[in-house]
């Protein structure tokens, strides 16, 4: 595995953005949150949530779970939360977890009518988690009436408590949609809303990538934006993975099979043997990947993938094109391969329409 990290880190140097760009990130504030579309449902789905507990209309659920990729609005639909459910009466406490490892200002007491926001939750390590449950979450689960909201990235945590694992509402944060993109733009950043399509195409309406294409060159923008999604990740993987995530942005999901020929193009050069497997690890190990048991595939995040694929056809087309016609072909081969399988060779053939979709819409 290691040849295979050691490749995918020291390959592509064209492709490695070093002069990182600096953005200056703005403030939460009121008017500047996009209320609109899927963000009022969630909110919606929040308040009513925790109101059904609070008048024990639902006892057990007391626990919601927000996930989504860095930069994709979890922290200002926490602030927007604490003020929504404080002008309920009700007690809220808005916690950072990265700003606090320690645990040092966590409650342990907590009055009832009480809500508990851990922002970032799950970025903290396994058994730092295993210890907050212990030591904080569940004493502050024998009180009445505490609920609490998490928001993190990543793996949701196994929680030991049934009220925080089996009984908890899991809420995934989506991208924006041209609308809320269109909002985001008048509110963050006035005047740019006239570029609303342009940057909700390269974006994929993500928030953070949106507001950074009104103050940065697209190539600029979107390494910006990639580049916060991924900082989590140690310096010893963090270009292994950027490159391992950027040649596969073209699929629309993967298996094992198909990543060598993709790596091989992106790379340039043959991959060692068992590479696949290396590489897929690699992208599990950091929920950069899943698998789509109705499609039968891995995919990637979708904010990730839009991301990581519209940074390499704004930076390299040409290298864009070659992998999705190297994919258009690997899959070609397949669905003959298995011509004698009709519903086999209808999924390849449908991989193979992607791709040639893909390159019949470009433009550069």
């Amino acid at each position: 595995m290691a040849n295979t990290l050691e490749l995918l880190a020291e390959s592509r140097p064209d492709l490695a953005v070093d002069r990182r760009p600096h953005l200056d990130r703005i403030s939460y504030a009121p008017e500047m949150f996009v209320e609109t579309g899927i963000l009022r449902r969630d909110i919606n789905l929040v308040t009513g949530l925790i109101n059904r507990y609070m008048s024990r209309d639902d006892k057990n659920r007391r626990s919601i779970h927000l996930s989504g990729e860095a930069g994709s609005g979890k922290t200002w639909l926490m602030y927007r939360l604490k003020e929504i459910l404080g002008l309920q009466k009700l007690d809220v406490t808005y916690i950072d977890c990265l700003e606090d490892p320690q645990f040092i200002d966590y409650p342990t007491d907590l009055p009832e009518g009480s809500v508990l926001l851990l922002d970032n939750i799950y970025q903290l390590e396994w058994e730092d988690l295993e210890k907050l449950e212990a030591e904080f979450i569940t004493p502050l689960m024998t009180q009445d009436k505490v609920a609490f909201i998490f928001s993190g990235r990543g793996r949701l945590f196994p929680w030991a408590n049934p009220q925080l694992r089996i009984f908890a509402e899991p809420i995934e944060l989506g991208n924006f949609d041209r609308s809320q993109t269109f909002f985001q733009l008048k509110s963050q950043a006035p005047g740019s809303e006239s570029r609303a399509e342009e940057i909700h195409q390269l974006s994929g309406g993500y928030p953070l990538a949106n507001y950074a294409l009104t103050k940065l060159e697209p190539d600029q923008a979107l390494d910006y934006a990639l580049g916060e999604m991924l900082k989590f990740i140690p310096s010893s993987h963090n270009r292994s993975v950027r490159n391992a995530i950027q040649a596969l942005s073209v699929l629309d999901g993967f298996n094992e099979v198909d990543i060598p020929p993709i790596l091989e193009s992106y790379l340039g050069q043959d991959m060692p043997a068992q590479s696949q497997r290396a590489v897929r690890d690699l992208l599990l190990s950091y929920s950069l990947a899943g698998y789509d048991t109705e499609k039968g595939r891995y995919r990637i995040p979708p904010a990730v993938r839009i991301l990581a694929e519209n940074f390499l056809r704004v930076i390299n087309p040409e290298l864009w094109r070659n992998l999705h016609q190297t994919a258009q072909e690997h899959f070609e081969e397949l669905a003959e391969n298995f011509e004698g399988i009709p519903a086999t060779l209808l999924h390849f053939s449908q991989r193979t329409e992607y791709h040639q979709q893909q390159l019949s819409l470009d433009k550069s």
